[in-house]
C-alpha cells in the first residue's frame, strides 16, 4: 500500500495529542496538590518555594540539554571524524 509523504495535517492531530498529554501530566499533579490544601489559598510559602525551584530546575536543564544536543547533532550528522562511532554508541 503506497502512500504519500506526511504532511504537516496530517500530523497535527497526533501533535494535539502529544501536547494534551504533556499538559495533563504537568496540571495534574498541581491539581492533585491543590486539592489536598483546599484550594491555592491553602499552599504556603514552602509549596510555592518548592514549585519555583521545580520549574526553574526544569526550564535549566532542558536549555542546557538543548544547548548541548544540537550542536553535537549537527556535529555528528555533518562531519566524518575519528570516534564518531563511538561518540554514536554513547549517544546511543
Amino acid at each position: 500500500m503506497a502512500h504519500g509523504p506526511l504532511t504537516i495535517t496530517a500530523l497535527r492531530g497526533p501533535g494535539w495529542g502529544a501536547g494534551l498529554l504533556v499538559l495533563l501530566a504537568t496540571l495534574g499533579p498541581l491539581m492533585a496538590l491543590a486539592s489536598q490544601a483546599r484550594g491555592i489559598s491553602g499552599l504556603g510559602a514552602a509549596d510555592f518555594a518548592a514549585l519555583r525551584f521545580t520549574v526553574l530546575q526544569a526550564v535549566l536543564s532542558a536549555g542546557i540539554s538543548v544547548a548541548l544536543a544540537v550542536p553535537l547533532a549537527r556535529a555528528l550528522s555533518r562531519r566524518q571524524f575519528p570516534g564518531r562511532g563511538f561518540v554514536l554508541t554513547l549517544m546511543g
